[in-house]
């Protein structure tokens, strides 16, 4: 009687949910995460890094228009010879040949505009700088200088890929 009495008591007391102090919901972040969405928030840029590179893509083609191809070989390609982040994102910024800036800005452009609308600013955020380190881990250890260039239809098709005729960089975003 008394174990039946204390049980009916006590039912209350042991029912009660657990209590959490930290809650990973959809608005959890980490620290992290807030200061990103705190830069993004200062420089006013959002999500829009695909179609800034696109913008940077097609005005890097038209720069190459206007200066000496040595010159602009030497400024936008990457020939893998020196470990140098800057150096690949001027590669892929650049672009020598129409047929490459003609797919790639709109294509960039085009996903940034599709995207947009799905994700936040700070997951494009990542997500852009996620793919931009995943193509500078790829040409670091396939880069030029390895001599891994193989175009087996390259006499069928016009040039469309990133790497020079003679093998010596490579160049786009593609």
């Amino acid at each position: 009687m008394f174990a039946k009495k204390f049980l009916n008591n006590a039912k209350p007391f042991i029912n009660q949910p657990a209590r959490r102090f930290q809650q990973f919901t959809k608005t959890y972040q980490t620290g992290f995460d807030r200061m990103l969405g705190d830069k993004l928030s200062y420089f006013r840029l959002g999500g829009w890094w695909f179609g800034l590179f696109g913008i940077a893509n097609a005005a890097a083609y038209g720069l190459s228009l206007f200066m000496a191809k040595d010159n602009y070989n030497y400024h936008f390609g990457y020939r893998g010879e020196k470990f140098s982040i800057f150096n690949f994102i001027k590669s892929q910024v650049g672009s020598n040949t129409f047929a490459n800036v003609i797919w790639t800005a709109p294509t960039l452009i085009g996903l940034n505009m599709f995207l947009k609308g799905r994700f936040s600013n700070l997951v494009l955020t990542k997500f852009f700088f996620l793919t931009l380190m995943s193509n500078f881990i790829f040409l670091s250890a396939f880069n030029p200088a390895t001599g891994l260039n193989v175009r087996p239809l390259a006499k069928y098709l016009t040039k469309f890929d990133s790497f020079a005729d003679d093998g010596s960089y490579t160049m786009g975003a593609d």
